[in-house]
């Protein structure tokens, strides 16, 4: 007689549950399953195993997951982390930035930056406001060199000033300084047209 539906869904969550807690018998076991619990897949939370997560680092990836990060950029998160020796410690940084609308190459570029955990907030309010992905990691890009760059509230009031994306990208990438910002705004509201701003800047 074969299993029903029921005992069938049974017997696979008990052998989960036995795959995921067996292996070295030394040592606190992480417990993965939280992860599980989001959906994330088998063959995810082994690699997870493979990369001696800790459960400090389940807890944060869980934050990732209910936020609606994949299991792939989870996985790749840590990685970087462990890329630095260190372990992956942010859960609430990434989720607010999802939620805001960011995509995930975006973060990973951040993260591969070393951003995350720096000016988030100010991201946050970026991304809330429109402002695309590029011109925010191009931001973030010339802040981890020690390059200058306009800030955020600088880009969201010439964004709404009519500024478009691409001139705001092309300004991050020349470094145009925030103290020029004034002069930019000014320019704009005396109605002098986006090509002869970026002729001067």
């Amino acid at each position: 007689m074969g299993f029903s539906g029921q005992s069938a869904r049974r017997a696979v969550a008990l052998a989960l549950t036995l795959a995921l807690l067996a292996g070295c018998s030394r040592g606190e076991r992480t417990d993965l399953r939280p992860l599980d619990e989001t959906g994330m897949a088998f063959s995810s939370l082994q690699t997870l195993r493979e990369l001696n997560v800790s459960n400090a680092e389940v807890a944060e990836l869980v934050k990732l997951r209910r936020a609606g990060v994949s299991d792939t950029t989870a996985i790749e998160l840590v990685r970087i982390a462990r890329n630095r020796q260190q372990e992956f410690a942010s859960g609430d940084a990434v989720a607010a930035l999802i939620r805001a609308g960011m995509g995930e190459e975006a973060v990973l570029e951040l993260a591969r930056l070393d951003r995350l955990g720096l000016e988030i907030g100010e991201m946050q309010a970026m991304r809330l406001a429109g402002i695309p992905d590029a011109v925010i990691v191009a931001q973030a890009r010339r802040r981890a060199q020690g390059a200058p760059v306009l800030s955020g509230p600088a880009l969201a009031a010439m964004r709404n000033a009519g500024i478009s994306d691409s001139a705001l990208l092309a300004l991050v990438e020349r470094g145009v300084p925030d103290s020029a910002a004034e002069e930019i705004l000014r320019l704009r509201r005396r109605g002098v047209r986006e090509v002869e701003i970026l002729r001067r800047f």
